[in-house]
């Protein structure tokens, strides 16, 4: 065990392309409820992420960003689908920035588990699949693929110009359009982007490419896989040792290792009290052996010296962390300062942090 912060690895600069991490330790995405109809980022969302980079955080990730607001993730969601949206979300890097931190938006497109239903339009998906609102995607044609993939670039790139230090591609949980084609959980295909492993995995490979050419060589891009989807029938342990070498050659420069289902395996992207912390550990520090770029895990990282001990052993090169930073955002610095006993402690205890049933907002 470690017994001085100053001297771990967990708070050891990490460089990704031209962009110095601090140290490795990520806030995780989470959906805050606190997005605009518009696509812009309000100040009161920005704020969060700005006091967790005040708070010492490595890097932080804001949640879903879209890169077709006609197909909107939720109620009130975040977007790069066109350039107007540029300078106001150059502001909020740069607020990110100045405070001692990086920002890397989560580039999606929600694919299945759009809420466009609500206005008459049907989700777009690998296969016909039904959504948490009951409603029914239909297949993305060829076409829509190459137009989907072209957003992806274009995201990438506003991305880039608005200062960002980087983006993370969400491709885990077969979950949203990249990750439900991966999963052949969703993915009945019978063209080139379904069937076998190389196949679902197409679309995702061209994504990292597109999102590549558009952007710089240098500028990183950070990829959200699962380990294991953890229920039969979906994607394996063995099907990432597969693919992650593949990303790592498409253009990737870092893993984060997450696991589970949205809707089978729930428990395992937001594991609670019957979980055990480091949930997703095993997977990322195997996935690890066989890449050459950096992995993160997430998944109830919620013990700071626990984050310093797996990454200090090298199971992994640094994690991310949710909800114990909206329990408590100056963790990473109490944890430098070897204050452990004054952290506020997450209990994983999936309360309005998740279920919110009284409260809207994402809160602990």
């Amino acid at each position: 065990m470690i017994n001085d912060m100053k001297d771990a690895k967990l708070f050891s600069p990490l460089k990704l392309g031209r962009t110095v991490l601090k140290n490795r330790i990520a806030m995780a995405p989470m959906s805050m409820d606190y997005e605009a109809t518009n696509g812009t980022v309000p100040k009161k969302l920005a704020d969060i992420f700005v006091r967790r980079a005040e708070g010492g955080v490595g890097y932080v990730v804001i949640d879903a960003v879209t890169v077709d607001h006609k197909y909107w993730y939720i109620g009130r969601t975040t977007s790069l689908d066109n350039d107007k949206l540029v300078p106001q979300f150059k502001a909020f890097a740069d607020r990110v920035t100045a405070a001692g931190s990086t920002l890397i938006p989560q580039i999606i497109h929600p694919g299945p588990e759009s809420i466009c239903g609500f206005k008459g339009i049907p989700p777009l998906g690998p296969s016909i699949n039904t959504n948490a609102h009951g409603h029914v995607s239909r297949p993305i044609t060829i076409d829509e693929i190459h137009k989907v993939v072209k957003q992806y670039g274009q995201a990438a790139r506003r991305a880039e110009e608005a200062g960002c230090g980087g983006i993370s591609l969400h491709v885990a949980h077969a979950y949203m359009l990249p990750g439900s084609f991966l999963s052949p959980l969703r993915n009945k295909r019978f063209d080139e982007y379904g069937g076998s492993l190389d196949n679902r995995a197409r679309l995702i490979l061209e994504i990292i490419e597109e999102c590549r050419r558009c952007i710089s060589p240098d500028f990183p891009i950070v990829l959200r896989i699962g380990g294991s989807e953890r229920v039969e029938g979906g994607t394996t342990l063995q099907d990432m040792l597969y693919l992650a070498p593949k990303f790592e050659a498409a253009g990737v420069d870092m893993l984060e290792v997450s696991g589970g289902t949205q809707y089978e395996a729930i428990d395992y992207i937001l594991p609670s009290h019957g979980k055990p912390i480091g949930v997703n550990v095993f997977e990322a520090s195997e996935i690890k052996k066989v890449v050459n770029i950096p992995v993160f895990t997430v998944g109830k990282i919620n013990d700071v010296r626990y984050a310093a001990d797996i990454v200090e052993r090298g199971l992994v090169d640094g994690v991310s962390m949710g909800r114990p930073l909206l329990a408590d955002p100056d963790l990473p610095k109490k944890a430098l300062a070897n204050q452990f006993d004054e952290i506020s402690p997450c209990a994983n205890c999936s309360g309005s942090c998740v279920t919110r049933p009284d409260v809207p907002q994402c809160t602990c």
